[in-house]
């Protein structure tokens, strides 16, 4: 982990001052030295029950409003064992994470005073001494465990990271504040990256029986809790006095706003309804007066994901690379995301080390090569199926509806509030196909999408090769230097050969927000490499 460490030079206190930019060394004044920045690889640590001054511009009565779709995936839910696809995102604020994720994509401690990885199948961490949840409860090492067995054993492959977890062995409990796990494969990386998730988010175990709606009043440790649960209309939020950093909440409380997707979110800033939300490229030109808008290019791609299974169309691979030389990603790029992302051959973008510049271009729009492979796999008058898509991406849906029609592909769209239902879950899927994004990386960008039992691999269609092949990286660390070759040879198999979902260009994402009312905002950077309001060090002002 990577530790910044900044440190500058000052005057001392009883010489004459210098003027601005200066310094005093011996009788003279001379420019002063820049700042300079350290980098250290270390487990990074944070002082507990660090004391704050309150920003003196700070309303400390102020309750953030977030808007967003509270319908979507069936209704949000906050107890992982039942929550829906994508819903972690916005349980953070109660269930806080052992370490948290930086804009780099490296990770920061947060419940977890540090972690560390042992050796290929051992990890220790050592929590904050004195946690507490939000029902005053102790949150020690027995804790943890607890709420991870239980997420475990739910299965719930929806919300969690069901095929990474199950290669946690045990979890030896050393002291109330230490803890080791042990893997049953060399997967120490993979399942370092799940700390900051929910899947060892704790739980108040003393909530699993006492009858609380864990759905809707879950019982975690981070800076805020829930006091309301209005479905589909709102959710309250106040702050937790008992989360270690709590000096550093200047909230009095936050509150989700149900807020469809589109022109609804817009209008909802415009109108003081909420004073942040989650936007889409396009929306970005609305931000006006007040309203500004942050957009930033992720590690996650914009990716069809569908169901391979023999006997149908898509389970020709001569088809699926059909419709990947039907997209013209210059066009999407330029409608839905203002020509500021590029297109994406991989797993990993140019600037990453374990990006594969063997397959630049390597679907490259081309309708007479398309045309040909869809008369190979005997569809020589195309084929159809129906992609379902929340309302925050029917624009996208519909971009690439028109690009497929040229190739005699005929993307039927349907747009659908409840994906898990409507695609991921065979019983009740009535759709081939969704459109999503991919994930942040590197191991969840595979084994959520891409191997036999994986999630997004909605009909489990069988990957032996692809399931091997991360074995291998899974049991590389990242500065290894086979892990280069042995992450660009999974690319090449995902997408060249088994052309398994195409990927489009690399996701553009943003938010709105009320720049009259923030006195400060800060983001942490969800599972899914999105930026949300954190109630930690955010204040609106006076």
């Amino acid at each position: 982990m990577l530790l910044m460490l900044m440190g500058a030079a000052e005057a001392p206190a009883k010489a004459k001052a210098c003027k601005k930019g200066f310094v005093r060394k011996g009788a003279k004044c001379v420019k002063k030295a820049a700042a300079t920045t350290k980098k250290v690889t270390a487990t990074t640590k944070k002082a507990t029950g660090a004391s704050s001054s309150v920003p003196a511009d700070a309303d400390t009565d102020a309750v953030v409003k977030i808007g967003f779709d509270l319908a979507a995936q069936g209704g949000l839910k906050f107890d992982p064992t039942t929550m829906g696809a994508g819903q972690y995102i916005q349980t953070l604020p109660v269930l806080r994470t052992l370490l948290t994720r930086t804009q780099d994509l490296d990770f920061k401690p947060d419940l977890a005073e540090s972690a560390k990885v042992v050796n290929p199948t051992t990890l220790e961490v050592n929590l904050r001494p004195n946690l507490k949840f939000s029902d005053g409860t102790d949150l020690d090492s027995a804790a943890v465990r607890a709420t991870f067995n239980r997420n475990l054993a739910s299965n719930n492959a929806n919300g969690l990271q069901i095929t990474d977890m199950a290669v946690v062995k045990q979890i030896d409990i050393n002291s109330p504040t230490k803890f080791t796990i042990r893997l049953s494969k060399p997967n120490a990386g993979v399942v370092y990256a799940l700390l900051a998730g929910v899947e060892f988010a704790p739980l108040s175990p003393k909530s699993f029986s006492d009858g609380t709606n864990l759905d809707r009043f879950a019982v975690g440790a981070g800076p805020m809790k829930i006091i309301d649960y209005v479905p589909n209309q709102h959710i309250d939020f106040v702050k937790n006095p008992y989360y270690w950093d709590a000096a550093h909440v200047y909230l009095k409380g936050m509150q989700y706003v149900h807020v469809t997707a589109g022109a609804a979110v817009v209008n909802g800033l415009r109108a003081g309804a909420v004073d942040w939300a989650s936007i889409q490229p396009d929306q970005a030109q609305n931000m006006l007066g007040n309203l500004k808008a942050v957009m930033y290019q992720m590690t996650a791609a914009d990716t069809i994901q569908w169901c391979v299974k023999d006997g149908t169309p898509l389970g020709n691979v001569k088809v699926r690379q059909a419709v990947a030389y039907a997209i013209n990603r210059d066009n999407y790029n330029g409608i839905i995301q203002n020509g500021v992302s590029s297109e994406a051959w991989d797993l990993f973008p140019p600037s990453s080390k374990f990006h594969n510049k063997s397959l630049d271009n390597v679907y490259k729009r081309d309708i007479v090569k398309a045309k040909a492979l869809l008369a190979e796999a005997g569809f020589p008058n195309g084929f159809k199926f129906t992609v379902a898509t929340g309302p925050a991406t029917q624009s996208n849906a519909e971009v690439l509806q028109s690009q497929l029609r040229d190739a005699g592909i005929d993307m039927q769209i349907l747009i659908s509030n409840n994906t898990t239902a409507d695609y991921y879950t065979l019983a009740t899927q009535k759709a081939e196909a969704t459109f999503s994004q991919s994930r942040p990386g590197p191991w969840d960008k595979v084994s959520r999408f891409y191997l036999s039992d994986s999630f997004s691999n909605a009909c489990k269609a069988p990957s032996p090769q692809v399931d091997r092949l991360y074995a291998q990286v899974a049991g590389l660390a990242l500065d290894d230097p086979a892990a280069v070759p042995a992450w660009q040879k999974l690319s090449e198999v995902i997408f060249k050969d088994l052309a398994f979902f195409p990927q489009i260009n690399w996701t553009i994402a943003g938010y709105g927000y009320n720049g009259s009312e923030f006195g400060k905002l800060v983001t942490y950077v969800d599972q899914l490499g999105t930026r949300r309001v954190d109630p930690v060090g955010t204040y609106i002002k006076k």
